[in-house]
């Protein structure tokens, strides 16, 4: 799903930037990376979960430092919505 500069990954092997697999195959090349299941990117930031830890964050996307954490993957994807409607 995209809106408004918010991209939701799914499964979608015909959109590549859409397609959960796909884009965790890109960003797991870099080794600190692997510890995160990427869930979704905006223009600045990442939506992951980090298995060493079970948490979801939202990343800042240039540097790869935590910007939030959020209890659960259904509150951290409201945030990315409102973020988007906002």
């Amino acid at each position: 799903m995209e809106f408004n500069g918010i991209y939701l990954y799914g499964i979608d092997p015909d959109d590549n930037y859409l397609d959960i697999i796909e884009n965790n195959e890109i960003w797991h090349e870099v080794e600190e990376n692997k510890k995160y299941l990427f869930l979704g990117d905006g223009n600045i930031s990442w939506y992951v979960w980090d298995s060493e830890i079970d948490e979801f964050q939202v990343l800042d996307k240039p540097s790869g430092e935590v910007m939030e954490t959020f209890e659960s993957c259904n509150t951290m994807l409201i945030e990315a919505l409102q973020t988007a409607i906002n």
